[in-house]
């Protein structure tokens, strides 16, 4: 039997007719409990400079970082959508001038701009559904499996990704 899944997409910077005040308003609901997040999905590096300041990135205003750790403690849910998300990615490598950093990894190491200990409102580490770019199957999938009540944190694999995806990759078994 097909049953289908009551989804509503709140916010998105591209697809979304929403701006300015009105995004801003939708995220503050949110984060001050007016309406239910259940899935906050982030894409891309977490900037935390100049000095841990966020100031390199702003959102109306304001360092994307605190946006992000605000809807953080709001979410049910917490995907980190790609590399850069999910582990810092190419902006975090070398000397990294802006400090960027992922959501709960910092390259293969956890703690990121979350913390080792964050979870969120349904008792979740983050999420992660690395790729550059991620696979969107492997993002709909885990979307689908939330909403409907079947992904459970055992299935994760050491770095929070979803195992059933993540636990044989195109190089594992490779001759070379």
């Amino acid at each position: 039997a097909f049953r289908m899944l009551d989804v509503n997409l709140l916010w998105h910077p591209s697809l979304s007719m929403e701006m300015g005040e009105d995004a801003v308003s939708i995220i503050e609901g949110l984060v001050k409990g007016k309406q239910s997040l259940d899935i906050l999905v982030i894409e891309g590096t977490i900037p935390l400079g100049p000095g841990k300041t966020g100031g390199y990135y702003l959102f109306h205003g304001r360092p994307f970082k605190d946006w992000v750790l605000d809807l953080s403690k709001a979410c049910k849910y917490l995907i980190g959508v790609g590399t850069c998300a999910s582990f810092g990615g190419i902006p975090s490598a070398g000397t990294n001038p802006t400090e960027a950093t992922g959501l709960q990894f910092f390259g293969m190491q956890k703690g990121g701009f979350l913390g080792t200990d964050y979870v969120s409102k349904a008792n979740f580490p983050v999420i992660n559904i690395p790729g550059c770019p991620a696979h969107p199957d492997w993002l709909m999938e885990t979307l689908i499996a939330l909403v409907s009540g079947k992904l459970e944190q055992k299935a994760l694999d050491a770095y929070q990704r979803p195992e059933i995806f993540y636990g044989n990759l195109g190089h594992h078994g490779c001759p070379r």
